[in-house]
């Protein structure tokens, strides 16, 4: 064995092709080794197949309610955003109760092993980190590509994935309008609510003072109280007249004037008949009085019928007399009993009006509330079209298909890798023998050793040096 110095270290070409050649033996079979092994792993391996979905990513509107646009620097932000929604929890719990994942022996080992609640978890993460996110170059197409040992189940969930993100997309992006939705629908509610109230406070008003139409009862109520105004103006006149006219009858009476010779009373038909009567009766009797004589008995029977006539006509006088006087007092009477109607009248004004000032204001309180929520239902309809209209943000380009050849472990790429993995785990391996046992391989080696000059060589062939000492080798003394 030579002797090792720090300038050993630092090998020339020449000494590392000759320790290289010396060990090929060795390098050959550690190469054949990471190969065969290489090839062992691939067939023993479980085969991976992997399922892949492209579906394009558009952002023109994400508001459903203002239609907000994007400006195009937020481009590489969102479509980040949307690969990480993807690779989300919340979609693969999604894509857990589309298939229903949950009842797999997968499952039922995490829940066994973490509970239900963690180990349905568990699994949603594990569908989580089988599922991969590319986008393709310059594109807002992107890959889901989904990894399972099953090409059909590798299948399902990439389409189920893509459908689960479709449908949490569109969620998220319809979410402003449904709760504003949801907060219109309970003022809409509320204002309802309070629309019947009023509506059962004016009816239950109504029905307790028996009012149809105020209007139309303040209307005919204030005709009858103008026609009572014109008829109280006619018998107030009729009583001033009949007053005026009694004052007249009384002044003529007390100047000694008969009653019945008062025109007023004359004028009546039967007190005239009674009147000419008279007459005729004052004729017959002084024509008695002339031919018969005072004691004769015709003429006495003319005088007493006489006497009779006056005394009727007196009483009759005296009545027609009194009537004209309570002609007056009637009058008075009407005039009281239409002053009482329009007092009535006015009382009854003044309770409709009040009754019309609370059904005004429980009407203006239901028009206002009417009219809040006339323009409530209008938005809230134009809500409610907007969180019903399913506009994606992602559109399928291509749906999975189930695949035909296993992604991985691929049998060619492995043997490549196993093959270099040979080539360095056997020159290092070489390296490490060679460095751990010097030999001499080459005359550089003695040049380095003896630091002296070779003079000559004999039956030394360093093709033959590779082969040990029994076949020529050279060995150096320690």
């Amino acid at each position: 064995m030579i002797k090792t110095s720090p300038s050993e270290l630092v090998l020339s070409f020449a000494q590392i092709g000759a320790m290289l050649r010396a060990r090929q033996l060795l390098i050959a079979f550690v190469m054949i080794v990471a190969v065969v092994g290489a090839a062992i792993a691939s067939l023993i391996l479980p085969k991976t197949y992997v399922a892949v979905a492209d579906i394009f990513i558009d952002y023109r509107v994400n508001d459903p309610i203002g239609g907000r646009q994007f400006h195009p620097m937020q481009d590489e932000s969102y479509l980040q955003t949307q690969f990480d929604v993807i690779k989300s929890v919340q979609v693969a719990e999604r894509v857990i109760q589309a298939l229903g994942l949950q009842t797999t022996p997968e499952a039922k080992r995490f829940v066994q092993r973490y509970g239900e609640q963690r180990g349905l978890r568990a699994l949603a993460e594990s569908i989580v980190r089988n599922t991969d996110v590319s986008p393709h170059k310059n594109s807002r197409v992107i890959e889901i590509q989904y990894s399972s040992s099953d090409p059909k189940h590798a299948k399902e969930v990439a389409n189920a994935v893509v459908k689960a993100y479709i449908d949490l997309s569109l969620e998220m992006m319809n979410a402003p309008a449904r709760a504003r939705r949801d907060q219109y629908n309970a003022q809409l509610e509320s204002m309802s609510r309070q629309i019947d109230e009023l509506q059962k406070k004016l009816t239950a008003y109504q029905q307790e003072y028996q009012i149809v139409d105020v209007d139309e009862r303040a209307d005919i109520e204030s005709k009858q109280m103008n026609a009572l105004s014109v008829r109280l103006i006619d018998v107030q006149l009729q009583k001033v007249e009949a007053q005026a006219k009694r004052q007249s009858l009384e002044k003529l009476v007390r100047e000694g004037n008969p009653e019945s010779d008062i025109p007023e009373i004359a004028g009546i038909g039967h007190i005239s008949g009674l009147k000419a009567a008279l007459i005729s009766l004052d004729a017959q009797l002084a024509n008695a009085k002339i031919t018969l004589g005072v004691r004769h008995p015709k003429y006495m029977a003319i005088n007493d019928e006489r006497q009779a006539l006056l005394d009727k006509l007196k009483r009759e006088s005296a009545t027609a007399f009194e009537m004209l006087g309570a002609s007056e007092a009637r009058l008075s009477q009407q005039e009281k009993v239409i002053e009482t109607e329009i007092a009535s009248y006015q009382k009854k004004t003044f309770e409709n009006k009040k009754h019309r000032d609370v059904i005004s204001s429980y009407q203006r309180q239901l028009d206002s509330v009417q009219k809040i929520y006339n323009a409530a239902i209008q938005k809230f309809d134009e809500l409610l079209m907007t969180s019903n209209v399913a506009i994606s943000n992602a559109s399928v380009m291509q749906w999975a298909e189930l695949p035909e050849k296993h992604a991985k472990p691929l049998l060619r790429n492995n043997l490549v890798f196993g093959l270099l993995a040979g080539v360095v785990f056997g020159f290092g391996l070489a390296f490490l023998l060679e460095l751990m046992n010097r030999r001499v391989r080459c005359l550089e080696d003695l040049e380095r050793e003896f630091d002296e000059p070779v003079m000559a060589k004999i039956g030394f062939d360093e093709k033959l040096s590779g082969n040990g000492q029994g076949e020529g080798g050279l060995h150096a003394n320690s």
